[in-house]
C-alpha cells in the first residue's frame, strides 16, 4: 500500500544554537521544545504548562492582567491554582506566595519573549469553557463540578478579532519576531469526534487567515493524522501520539528548520551526552577511566568552540 507522506515545507526559516525558541500552547509545544531542550538549544515554553484554546494562548502572551486579576486564582482545599493556568501550576504556601511565584513566571516569559527569534503556537481546541460565578473563560477547570461551567465553541471571526491584535502586539515588542502555527493532533474525543472535527476545523480556518510573511505553518496535525495513521503510532488510549508518532515529527521538525550544518553539530554533541549517560561495566577499570578523561576533553574543547549550546 502507498504510504502517505507530506511534502518538504518550502521553508525561508532556519534555525541554529543562535536562535532562541519559545513554545506556547498545546502538547507539541511540550514535545518539541522538550526534544530541543535536550539537543542543547535555547528554549523556553509554557510558563503556565499546556494549555488548548487560542484565548488562554491569547492571555499568556499579550494579557498578564487578565491572569493575575484576584478573581482568576482558586483555592482547593490547600491548594492555590489559577483559571488561567494547568493544575500543574499550583502554589502550596498560602495565595500571596502563589500570585508572586505566577507574576514571576510571567516576567520572566515576557522577558524571554521580547528577545526571541521564533515562537512557535500550538492549537489544542476551539472548545472552552465560561466559569459562570465571574464569566470568566478559563484554561483550565481544575475539576471543579461540571455545573459550574458553560461550554462554547468559538468562532472564527471572535478568534480572530482576539488573534490579530496579539500579533500586532507581538510584532510591536518584538518587529524581527517570527511566528509559526501549528494545530494539536490530538484528539479531544470527550467532546465527541464529530465535535472534535468541528473544533480542529475553526482552528485551520483560523490560522490559515493568520498566514503572512512572517507568520507560517507547520504540519504537525498532518504527520501524525496522515504519516502515521496507524494505531501503532498513538498511545493505548488510541488519541495520544507515543513515541513513534513524535519521533516522525522531530525529524521533519529539524529537516525542515536545521541546517546540515546544525544538524552535524547536535549529532555532535549527542553522541557526547549518549557517552556520559552510558553505565559502564566496569566503571573503576583502568582503560575505562583513561577513555572517560579522554571524552571530557573532548567534550570540553567542543563546548567551549561552541559556545551557544545550552548543556544540561
Amino acid at each position: 500500500m502507498r504510504k502517505t507522506e507530506v511534502k518538504a515545507l518550502k521553508n525561508k526559516l532556519s534555525l541554529d544554537y543562535d536562535s532562541k525558541c519559545v513554545f506556547v500552547g498545546s502538547c507539541f509545544s511540550e514535545n518539541i521544545a522538550e526534544r530541543m531542550r535536550n539537543c542543547g538549544f535555547n528554549v523556553v515554553n509554557n510558563p503556565l504548562g499546556v494549555l488548548f484554546n487560542p484565548i488562554s494562548v491569547a492571555h499568556v502572551l499579550t494579557n498578564p492582567s487578565e491572569i493575575l486579576k484576584e478573581s482568576s486564582f482558586l483555592q482547593k482545599d490547600n491548594i492555590h491554582l489559577n483559571w488561567h493556568a494547568n493544575s500543574k501550576v499550583y502554589g502550596a504556601n498560602g495565595l500571596e506566595s502563589f500570585q508572586e511565584e505566577v507574576t514571576k513566571l510571567l516576567e520572566d516569559f515576557n522577558q524571554n519573549l521580547a528577545s526571541a527569534d521564533v515562537l512557535f503556537i500550538t492549537f489544542g481546541s476551539s472548545f472552552v469553557y465560561k466559569y459562570k460565578a465571574t464569566q470568566t473563560r478559563v484554561a483550565n477547570c481544575h475539576k471543579v463540578v461540571q455545573s459550574e461551567f458553560e461550554k462554547e465553541l468559538l468562532t472564527v471571526d471572535e478568534m480572530l478579532v482576539v488573534w490579530r491584535r496579539v500579533l500586532a502586539v507581538l510584532k510591536e515588542q518584538n518587529p524581527r519576531l517570527r511566528i509559526v502555527f501549528t494545530v494539536s493532533p490530538v484528539r479531544h474525543i470527550k467532546d465527541g469526534l464529530i465535535e472534535n472535527n468541528r473544533s480542529k476545523a475553526r482552528l485551520f480556518e483560523l490560522v490559515t487567515a493568520l498566514e503572512h510573511e512572517d507568520c507560517t505553518y507547520f504540519p504537525a496535525y498532518e504527520l501524525v493524522m496522515d504519516e502515521c495513521r496507524d494505531y501503532a503510532y498513538f498511545e493505548a488510549d488510541g488519541v495520544h501520539p507515543n513515541a513513534f508518532a513524535v519521533q516522525r515529527v522531530w525529524e521533519y521538525f529539524f529537516e525542515t528548520y536545521f541546517s546540515k550544518d546544525t544538524q552535524k553539530t547536535m549529532q555532535q554533541y549527542l553522541s557526547f551526552k549518549h557517552f556520559f549517560a552510558h553505565k559502564a561495566l566496569h566503571p573503576e577499570s583502568d582503560e575505562h577511566i583513561s577513555i572517560v578523561q579522554k571524552q571530557e576533553g573532548k567534550f570540553k574543547d567542543f563546548l567551549e568552540n561552541h559556545p551557544n549550546i545550552k548543556h544540561q
